[in-house]
């Protein structure tokens, strides 16, 4: 996953986690583990939680809170850190929007239904068997099935989803939430904005046409991208632009 890769370099991230997944190349980055209690019989102690962790991360000022897997208090912690200004990002399980919103808002997790706006975006992702092209064997991908934005408790606006006839993404990012907002805090016209999402989405496919596939290698272009966009975009997908299209 590169989603961290988007996050500006000198934005301070910290991933919770009950076992250690997560390998961020960021400078920023803090990593905290929780802990299972140890000892014999009924002398335990030393056990740290992710409600812990949760509670001890906003202490540090992080720009973005990552919570690995949200199953019980930590959960209203990491509401209460958004609601405070953090950014975060948690993942759950759950067969869809509905019924994610709904785990969260009962016990153990028991977030109130007006804290949901809270949430900006849920990303549903689904094991699924496709054929493949040669052969025509049914093989195992991961998808993103839907990206859905939050208006409100019980008001999603869904802004992509996966068809599987052909295996694309329909886009509605136009009646989406935000991008508008996005918008309006950086004093753009639509216009702009979608003119720096072409340039993104050409740059994934220079990516692609290069062969630069590694993890590595992808954060590298993205870092560097996000370092000085147009300068990087001039110098590097434009100059191959005309190789392409002869």
């Amino acid at each position: 996953m590169l989603w961290h890769v988007w996050i500006k370099p000198g934005s301070k991230i910290i991933t919770i986690e009950e076992t250690a997944e997560l390998n961020l190349p960021h400078e920023n980055w803090v990593s905290l583990i929780a802990r299972r209690s140890y000892g014999l019989g009924e002398n335990l102690t030393g056990e740290v939680t992710l409600f812990d962790l949760v509670k001890t991360s906003m202490r540090h000022r992080p720009d973005l809170i990552v919570v690995g897997e949200i199953r019980g208090s930590e959960a209203y912690t990491l509401f209460q850190a958004l609601a405070t200004g953090h950014g975060g990002m948690a993942t759950m399980h759950a067969d869809s929007i509905d019924s994610a919103v709904k785990r969260l808002i009962q016990k153990p997790m028991d977030i109130a239904p007006a804290y949901m706006p809270l949430m900006n975006i849920v990303v549903s992702i689904q094991r699924v068997h496709l054929p493949q092209s040669k052969t025509g064997e049914m093989t195992a991908y991961r998808r993103v099935l839907s990206v859905d934005e939050i208006a409100d408790y019980e008001d999603y606006r869904n802004t992509f989803k996966w068809k599987a006839a052909g295996d694309i993404h329909a886009c509605k990012t136009q009646e989406g939430i935000m991008l508008n907002h996005i918008c309006e805090r950086r004093g753009l016209t639509w216009d702009e904005l979608a003119e720096e999402m072409k340039r993104r989405e050409n740059v994934l496919r220079w990516m692609r046409q290069r062969n630069i596939r590694s993890y590595k290698d992808v954060a590298g272009v993205i870092t560097e991208y996000n370092a000085k966009p147009e300068e990087f975009y001039e110098k590097e997908v434009l100059v191959d632009a005309p190789a392409k299209n002869a």
